[in-house]
């Protein structure tokens, strides 16, 4: 009723958020495509593109019953691609697409333009510099200065200062978690378009020899757990939460205490990369295993606890009658903990996208075992 008087569409993805799980929770399917049909041009691309997305889906299994469902799926999903910097809903909409190799590459580097940006060449100069003369240790603090002012980099510059970053941490630890806060704040509001190097750039392979090692030890995929290490810590071994979960995963140090127990590796760091990274592979690989091979449900309970997980799962077939489960990425909508749903849209978005990056898999097939 009064979206066409918003001014600042950001301010209401609060609402939305608890929006559409209340509309799932009470079977209301077809108010999906009332809502993402009004609110477009209004509410944020994010929003927009969620609800569209959600309605394609609950068309395709037959929840909600348009009297064309082919066309209404269509649309639905061609509207998801158009998600601003949210990678997840755009992801999922063009597999379900089927979108070819450079389609796809269209819309995994498209993202929000800041139309009103205007370069500024002396700062520009002025960071460049300390790449110039080799000072890396100053350039994240001085980039900062300006971010925080409001005086962004263009995305050409970033590129630059992120990449001599990643290349002076020379597989160390230092910068890396610098270069990517640089570049991925840049590309959320960028004056160009991004490309599948700048992409790289903000899915990084730090630790790739660590990461190979625990993948093929404990049988993961590498592109989960470069997207945990990614969403966990930005690759900061340092990285210490409210809460006391410590490096690359965030583990907490009693669950860390029951790895090494199993492991038989009692005298251990958790600061220490190559650790961290195995214990956080065994952890997630035996979430998976007990959740019957789920992987979307193994991110969960990553971030909630196994026991919340299966009661969600739980009350889901019990709210549909008790006849089946939801799919999963419709799942993930109804989970009462916000902070859960992003989570898991983080990780299934930074798989697809390291997937498609470095695997040699598309978007499609990486989503697709994920939420089987």
């Amino acid at each position: 009723k009064y979206c066409t008087t918003w001014h600042d569409p950001a301010y209401f993805d609060d609402f939305f958020e608890l929006f559409a799980p209340l509309l799932l929770s009470q079977a209301r399917w077809n108010d999906f495509e009332n809502v993402y049909r009004i609110i477009d041009g209004y509410a944020s691309d994010e929003v927009t593109a969620r609800f569209a997305y959600i309605y394609g889906r609950l068309v395709q299994e037959k929840y909600a019953t348009p009297a064309d469902a082919d066309q209404a799926q269509k649309d639905a999903f061609t509207r998801a691609l158009s998600s601003g910097s949210d990678t997840y809903y755009k992801a999922l909409a063009a597999g379900q697409l089927d979108l070819d190799d450079a389609a796809t590459e269209e819309v995994m580097c498209s993202s929000n333009m800041n139309k009103a940006f205007v370069r500024d060449e002396q700062e520009e100069k002025f960071l460049e510099g300390y790449a110039s003369f080799g000072l890396p240790e100053k350039i994240y603090p001085e980039w900062l200065l300006f971010f925080e002012k409001g005086k962004p980099v263009s995305l050409a510059c970033a590129s630059d200062l992120s990449s001599f970053l990643a290349k002076s941490s020379d597989g160390k630890d230092e910068f890396y978690a610098q270069s990517l806060r640089i570049i991925t704040r840049t590309a959320n509001s960028s004056d160009a378009p991004l490309t599948p190097d700048v992409l790289r750039l903000m899915y990084p392979c730090n630790y790739s020899d660590a990461v190979a090692e625990s993948c093929r030890k404990f049988g993961l995929s590498e592109e989960t757990m470069y997207a945990l290490i990614r969403s966990e810590s930005f690759f900061d071994p340092e990285a210490v939460s409210g809460a006391g979960a410590v490096g690359l995963t965030q583990l907490m140090e009693f669950t860390a205490g029951d790895i090494s127990q199993r492991l038989k590796k009692l005298d251990y760091d958790l600061k220490d990369p190559k650790t961290n990274i195995e214990f956080g592979a065994y952890y997630l690989a035996n979430l998976i295993q007990r959740l019957d091979g789920s992987i979307l449900s193994a991110f969960f309970s990553y971030n909630a606890g196994i026991s919340r997980v299966r009661r969600w799962i739980q009350s889901s077939r019990i709210e549909l009658g008790g006849r089946q489960s939801l799919p999963y990425d419709l799942f993930l909508e109804t989970i009462p903990y916000s902070e859960t749903r992003e989570y898991g849209r983080k990780l299934v978005s930074a798989s697809a996208a390291y997937g498609w990056l470095y695997c040699g898999k598309s978007v499609h097939g990486v989503v697709t075992e994920i939420l089987k």
